[in-house]
């Protein structure tokens, strides 16, 4: 594993976190971003890797065992490229910053502990504006990212100050090397902004004693001092005799080839108004530290070696160091690392607030479960505490960390608790195992869903448990404390509520018939046409109601989909074959839909993006699907009952170049006959009285592949598969593949050069025991999906279940005999990821079809899938699956490779 994007790649520690947060092994990266542990007790443990200020969990629950070597898949570290504070007013500043991976963010700010969301959609460039603050006011701030692969960063040691006054300079910043997040160049460049300043002093001390005034530039050249980590510079301006608050930035120094290794306070804060801090001690094979606040370390001595530590500051404000030395095998014990923070006095008094000492969320078990036998409380001094965090066990004084409520998807979503009992004063962990309980149901039931007590794994039920929408998930101490008011012992515990949601949600907002009654959908499609972050347009074609379109942002969830209707549309129950829409293919250039009608192809658009008032018939009668060649909308493909129509399009894709009917059905072939009536007799070529076949079902299905649009599956109504493989040349009528010409023709008459490969091995026996009966009735090929890296690959939809090639139809391994599969779809991010429809849900396979979860809460009585698409975009949140049922539109509540 490496940090993408990263200047360093050794020297990175390595810790590997048991289920109570224990760090049990730490390392460090190699030159080549390589790490390893050699020896680890079996279990299951979390991977982070830490810098001091940032932390980002890559690996979660990795079950190790001694016997086993286990070698875990290189991955690209989330990780921050900079960080930019600017435009700091009296009641607000903007922050912006940019990951390496695409990645949802929230930040913390101030002493809200709550995290404010600043992109729902995976990206790497991520910005907010936040107002309504205090003029003023220090606001620390923090940083959050997840990525799609489940990896969690957190950097903290942000700190932005408010203006004081409406008057003077406004609008600041400082940023070091222009925003970056690391530095291995101690000479650095601060750029910096004010609007009316005339001076500025710029320097390390954070009251800028180091520093004069100067005339405002908005640059200046600085040398980054002392050992490598956490650098901060302060800047302050001044114009019309009003001088702004000091504010800061800082960055990571990193001139050391042995890597992040040291100490850091508060996460590489600037500022705190605690005396109380927490330290990061980074020096992964240490066995012992000392600390001190002095550089001579007297009064210090050797202890043994933990990643974090509280330290009490010493009185008074000012800046405030620790100095600390490690010592183990090949560590340099005299080399000396050090932080610095500013410690100011509240100001706001803090004298109203009281110390309990009762543990976070304690309660008593109800229900059935037995009462603990009481125990000696620990030999400590409390107050006590147990508490949850939702991706790793919440620091000590980080009540931000500390999870009361979270959401779990019915179906089989899956979250995974951190619990720990310590003494709340010094954060020593008292107890690591518990007892679990789902509504009072030590480990859960079926009706509630379950919790594995090992791993603290709580798996959601398949149904809404009676009564209600949310249940609670509890951890209790084995150790007990006595109430004194009424005399009895009770466990420390701490719960967290579980609010259960359904995975299909309906999204069919006004798209209802005059009646009332909601639209039957047939088809469904999301334009590709799409841009990271942007709205997408949602087509939905109607049984009998024609096409409705809409935008849909990002954020699905929250934000109103309004459904319009296109120039093909009605909301009567009229149903004239030009509403029946049987599928749906969009124009890879200008968005444009194509219809599929009971009455004809339609094209819809007219290139503005706009579909309400343009369209042209392309072909009248009953046109079962439709392909569009996305990389080349000049060529267009339509299904009729007797065969394939290839229209060859004009460049505004709205006129008829060339037709070419691809016969797959009846048709007559060329015969040489004899004109008696000439004299002498003349040999001619005519067309065949008799009718021949290559398909004797009706076409009903159309797959064009997107690897090699020359490529065009076929799919009929008696179950028979073909393959044209010069779909864009082929001359009609098609012939069958053969050793031996299957037309002739005189020079003049034309020339049948398109080949047509008929794939009917797709029917394999039915075996009763050991005896093997008639085969079953042919199967509808309803849908065809194929692999867009591959043409070889490709998933078929049949009215008796899903099949699966791997050679372009050669043979077929069935995967699944669910009966009148309505849709195939191969993830084209992860093709080992399958989807099908049916009559009781949408099935996700995520081993290539070994096994399949159905997915059906929330769809009440429209279970079933008629059709279904994917959104565009990266793996992660905006990659929702929408269906259409007889019921309407329902949308995923997220990505399906997140859950």
């Amino acid at each position: 594993m490496y940090f993408a994007d990263r200047q360093l790649f050794n020297g990175i520690p390595i810790f590997a976190r048991d289920p109570s947060g224990i760090v049990v092994a730490a390392t460090r990266t190699t030159t080549g971003g390589d790490f390893s542990f050699s020896s680890v007790p079996a279990g299951i443990y979390d991977l982070a890797a830490v810098t001091g200020d940032a932390e980002v969990i890559f690996s979660r629950s990795v079950s190790l065992t001694p016997e086993v070597a286990k070698r875990l898949p290189e991955v690209s570290l989330l990780c921050l490229q900079n960080v930019l504070v600017d435009r700091v007013t009296s009641s607000s500043f903007h922050i912006a910053f940019q990951s390496n991976l695409p990645a949802t963010s929230m930040i913390t700010f101030g002493t809200n502990p709550d995290r404010f969301p600043v992109s729902t959609a995976l990206t790497t460039t991520h910005q907010v504006e936040l107002p309504g603050l205090s003029s003023g006011m220090n606001y620390p701030v923090s940083i959050f990212l997840n990525d799609a692969a489940g990896q969690s960063f957190t950097h903290s040691g942000i700190n932005v100050v408010t203006l004081s006054t409406s008057a003077g300079p406004q609008r600041l910043s400082v940023a070091i090397e222009n925003g970056e997040y690391e530095t291995r160049n101690p000479q650095a460049t601060v750029y910096l902004k004010a609007v009316n300043a005339a001076d500025m002093r710029v320097g390390l001390d954070y009251q800028l004693s180091d520093a004069k005034w100067e005339s405002f530039a908005t640059t200046k050249a600085v040398t980054l001092p002392g050992n490598d980590g956490t650098k901060r510079v302060y800047a302050q301006f001044r114009g019309s005799s009003i001088e702004s608050p000091i504010i800061n930035d800082s960055i990571l120094l990193t001139t050391d080839t042995k890597g992040y290794l040291g100490v850091w306070i508060e996460g590489g804060a600037a500022q705190t108004s605690n005396s109380q801090v927490w330290l990061t001690l980074l020096y992964p094979g240490a066995m012992q530290m000392m600390l001190s606040p002095t550089m001579d370390f007297t009064s210090s001595f050797w202890e043994t070696y933990t990643q974090s530590r509280q330290w009490t500051l010493s009185s008074g404000e000012g800046v405030k160091n620790v100095y600390a030395k490690f010592n183990g095998p090949g560590i340099d014990s005299s080399q000396v690392f050090s932080s610095g923070i500013s410690f100011v006095f509240p100001s706001v008094p803090t004298g109203t607030s009281t110390a309990t000492g009762t543990s976070t969320g304690t309660g008593t078990a109800t229900g059935t479960s037995p009462t603990p036998t009481p125990q000696p409380s620990p030999d400590e001094t409390g107050p006590f505490e147990l508490v949850i965090g939702a991706t790793s066990v919440p620091r000590l004084n980080h009540p931000e960390e500390i999870i009361t409520s979270t959401d779990v998807l019915l179906e089989g979503d899956s979250r995974t608790f951190y619990a720990e009992f310590r003494n709340a004063n010094t954060g020593k962990v008292l107890e690591k195992s518990f007892r679990w309980f789902v509504f009072s149901t030590e480990g859960g039931s079926d009706v509630w869903g379950k919790i594995d007590a090992s791993q603290a794994k709580y798996t959601s039920p398949d149904t809404l448990p009676p009564g209600g929408d949310s249940i609670d998930v509890s951890a209790q101490t084995f150790n007990s404390y006595l109430d004194e008011a009424t005399g009895k012992s009770h466990p420390y515990a701490a719960t967290v509520t579980v609010h259960l949601k359904p995975f299909w949600v309906e999204r069919s907002d006004g798209m209802k018939r005059v009646d009332g009654s909601k639209m039957s959908i047939y088809s469904i499609l999301v334009d590709p046409i799409w841009a990271e972050g942007a709205d997408y347009y949602l087509f939905a074609g109607t049984n009998g109601n024609g096409l409705y379109w809409a935008r849909v942002t990002s954020t699905v969830d929250s934000a109103p989909i309004v459904w319009q209707k296109s120039v093909l549309s009605s909301e009567g129950l009229v149903n004239p074959p030009t509403h029946v829409v049987n599928k749906l293919a969009i124009n890879g250039k200008n968005g444009d839909i194509a219809m599929a009608t009971e009455n004809g192809l339609f094209i819809v658009g007219g290139g503005t993006r706009s579909y309400d008032t343009k369209f042209v018939q392309m072909a009248s009668g009953t046109v079962k699907s439709v392909a569009w060649d996305l990389a080349n909308p000049h060529y267009l493909y339509a299904s009729r009952d007797d065969g394939i129509e290839r229209l060859e399009l004009s460049s505004d894709w709205q006129a008829v170049v060339n037709s070419i009917p691809l016969y797959l059905g009846g048709y007559r072939s060329f015969e040489k006959r004899t004109d008696t009536t000439a004299s002498p007799p003349l040999d001619v070529w005519a067309y065949s009285f008799n009718l021949s076949y290559v398909f004797q079902g009706a076409m009903r299905s159309l797959g064009l592949s997107i690897a090699d649009p020359n490529v065009l599956y076929v799919g009929t109504d008696n179950g028979i598969l073909g393959l044209v493989e010069h779909s864009q040349t082929a001359i009609s009528p098609l012939r069958i593949l053969h050793n031996q010409p299957f037309f002739t023709s005189t020079a003049g008459v034309g020339v049948a050069v398109g080949d047509v490969t008929i794939l009917d091995n797709s029917i394999p026996f039915e075996t009763v025991g050991n005896s093997v009966v008639n085969p079953p009735p042919i199967p509808l090929i309803t849908d065809i999906s194929i692999d867009p890296n591959s043409p070889w690959t490709l998933l078929v939809a049949t009215s008796r279940g899903i099949f699966r090639s791997i050679d372009k139809g050669v043979n077929f391994t069935q995967l699944s005999n669910k009966t009148n599969t309505r849709g195939a779809l191969i993830d084209p991010t992860n093709v080992t990821h399958f989807f099908f429809g049916a009559e009781d849900g949408l099935y996700r396979s995520k081993d290539a079809g070994s096994t399949w979860k159905t997915l059906k809460t929330g769809l009440n009585d429209n279970s079933v899938i008629n059709c279904f698409t994917q959104s565009s975009g990266a793996p992660g949140a905006n990659r929702r699956i929408w269906i259409g049922t007889t019921g309407g539109v329902f949308v995923g509540a997220k990505s399906l490779d997140l859950y």
